[in-house]
């Protein structure tokens, strides 16, 4: 779906300054990313105790595991036709 979007968007009449503008947030939305990451990373023990994960790495695969189950939701709801 995203490969098609991109491609619709770059046969738009303003498809350099779309494109660009495209690039910037995509880089802007993965250097937020990287930063997040680092600074959950510097300030917590993610390797918790020999027996109990921490609360860190507990939030981290509970947002993981949401993220699954809602993108198996949207496949269930509305299921790609392999390109059809």
């Amino acid at each position: 779906m995203t490969i098609m979007v991109v491609i619709l968007m770059l046969f738009t009449n303003r498809a350099r300054s779309n494109s660009l503008a495209f690039l910037a947030g995509w880089a802007a939305g993965m250097a937020i990313l990287v930063i997040v990451m680092l600074v959950i990373s510097d300030n917590t023990h993610v390797s918790g105790s020999a027996h109990k994960p921490s609360t860190a790495t507990s939030a981290i695969k509970g947002v993981a595991r949401l993220d699954v189950s809602l993108s198996g939701l949207e496949e269930l709801v509305e299921p790609s036709h392999g390109g059809r």
